[in-house]
This record gives C-alpha cells, structure tokens and sequence, in this order.
C-alpha cells in the first residue's frame, strides 16, 4: 500500500488508496486471526486511509480529540499537573472522544550509583556501559510492550494518532516526559559518542508500543483504528444521505 501510494505521488493518492482499499482490508480481516501481521505497518495503513478521507470530507473537520497530556500517567502520582489544565493552549473543545479517559502509567526512577554494584561488575569482568545499556534496553522493550498493550482496542488514543502529525506528537510526549521526570537528560550521558537522549529513547519507546496496540485486533472486533475509519466512514456516509434526502425533497417541491 505504501510502495503503491507513493509510486502514485500525492496527485494521485486518493484514487489509488481507493483503488486497492477492498484487497488491502480483506487481506487484513482474513490475517487478523493468525496474529501473523506487523500491527504498527497495519496501523500506518489504516492512518493513511483515515488521513485520506478526513482530507476529503467537511463532515469529518470538526472533530477534536483530546492532548496527548490526557493518555499519559505518571505511575504512583495520579494525573500529571499537564493533564488537569484540560485541553492545551489553543485547541477547542473535546467534541469526539469521551472525557473518561484512564491514562498511560510512566514508571520511572533515577538510576542509582552504588560503588558496590560497579565493584561487583568489575569482579564479574563485567563493563558497567554495556551493562548500563543492556538494563536501559530491558527497559525501554518493557515499556513499548506495556504501551501496547495500552493501546489496543483504544479509539480515543486512534483519534489522536490520526489528527495530530506524528513528528508533532513525540515532540508532545518528550515534553511531557521531561515536566513530569526532571531527571531524565535531553542529550546522552556519552558526550563522545553523541548518543540519542533518553528522552528521545523513551518518547520512541512509547510511540512504537501505542502505533503497534492501535494496529492489533482485539477479537471478535477488528483494531482500534479499523474501528475509527469505519466510524468515519458511516459519519460521511449518514451526512451525505441525508443531503441526498434534503435535495430530492427541494426538486420533489419544486416539480409539483
């Protein structure tokens, strides 16, 4: 789908999605069973069909989805001090998802020097980086699962993925992570090697879990952004019948 879109060029996007939309969903519902499938390549299929057709679609361009502040928790502390201010600064009203939202839980702590652990690693022949790295891995996987598992069947979090920029929404979770864990470092703690902040790492982290959760079927219903492009689809669909409906009425009166 993505090979065939962008092949198309953007002139050509919307005829070329609708072209193959019935082979690429039926080939969806029929793997969704096996568990087979990426579910984060699913799920930017699904976006990039949602996309098209909130380009497409009047009756589609009032709908608000809640900030990112209000799908994220930071563990053992309740809601951040970002969520309780409600919408961020310059959005309207929440007009699509539902208020009651339960938040993603962050647990995080600072990491913690003891020379008794570094002189047990130096008795082990262990290197304290590489070990420092392999525990920082542990967990960020632990995390991108748990995100995952957050998001499925999640259409509330699907309405954010889908009308907010994806280079746009990590920028929002890196700076909730750093307002709401003042120990995390913007840039890695390696000056020489350069290497990529933990905020970045982490933001990453939640991304992966919550794009891979929105692409994973929750049986007998399909993923939670299948769920929202057929929500769409009906919205349109009621919208313009009912135009339908009101221009037969007019003609109707005006030939009698």
């Amino acid at each position: 789908v993505l090979a065939a879109v962008i092949k198309a060029g953007a002139s050509r996007e919307h005829e070329i999605l609708a072209e193959i939309r019935d082979a690429v969903f039926s080939f969806i519902r029929k793997m969704e069973p096996k568990r087979v499938m990426d579910t984060m390549l699913v799920s930017r299929v699904r976006i990039l069909y949602i996309r098209s057709l909130l380009a497409r679609s009047p009756e589609l361009q009032s709908i608000k989805v809640l900030p990112v502040e209000c799908f994220l928790e930071k563990a053992n502390a309740g809601r951040s001090r970002s969520s309780s201010r409600g919408n961020s600064p310059g959005r309207s009203p929440v007009q699509y998802v539902d208020e009651q939202i339960q938040g993603f839980k962050v647990n995080l702590k600072p990491e913690k020097k003891s020379k008794f652990s570094s002189v047990v690693l130096k008795i082990r022949g262990i290197d304290q980086e590489i070990w420092r790295q392999q525990v920082t891995g542990g967990k960020l996987r632990e995390i991108t699962e748990e995100a995952k598992s957050f998001a499925i069947g999640n259409k509330a979090l699907a309405a954010l993925f889908v009308h907010t920029p994806a280079g746009e929404l990590q920028r929002q979770i890196r700076s909730w992570l750093a307002e709401s864990f003042d120990f995390l470092s913007v840039s890695g703690n390696d000056a020489s090697g350069g290497s990529t902040g933990q905020l970045e790492l982490l933001s990453t982290a939640i991304m992966d879990g919550w794009m891979a959760g929105l692409g994973a079927a929750l049986p007998p219903h399909t993923d939670a952004l299948g769920q929202l492009l057929f929500e769409y689809s009906k919205r349109v669909y009621t919208s313009q019948l009912q135009h339908l409906k009101v221009r037969l009425m007019l003609d109707l009166h005006i030939m009698l």
